[in-house]
């Protein structure tokens, strides 16, 4: 999953400069906290292989807990970022669609830790 999840940073940030460009400076820090979760799942995927490989630490439960740790706080990030979307609609709309990318995204890394 590090290469999806390095894609999906780029892709993220590559959003990120078309709001900075289009000076939608508001959409553009809202989305930077889209990266918060693939972010972390590489660097606990990294430290885990790297330092616990021979742990009787359970790896699996650590990646899944480090993931929802970091699905909250994006969250909560996203929903003080996206106070400043001037329209109620565009907000909802907003919070809704990427809350639904992080939970979906979430789910897929939990899946892929624990098959």
């Amino acid at each position: 999953m590090t290469v999806e999840c390095i894609s999906i940073i780029l892709i993220i940030l590559a959003i990120f400069v078309v709001f900075l460009r289009n000076k939608r400076y508001d959409y553009a820090f809202s989305t930077v906290t889209l990266a918060i979760l693939p972010f972390f799942h590489i660097a606990v995927s990294t430290v885990v292989r790297e330092f616990f490989i021979d742990s009787s630490i359970n790896t699996d439960s650590l990646t899944v807990t480090v993931d929802a740790v970091a699905l909250v706080s994006s969250c909560i990030l996203l929903g003080f970022l996206s106070q400043k979307i001037q329209s109620k609609r565009s907000r909802i709309a907003y919070l809704g669609s990427c809350g639904l990318f992080l939970v979906i995204l979430f789910v897929l890394f939990i899946t892929d830790t624990l098959k």
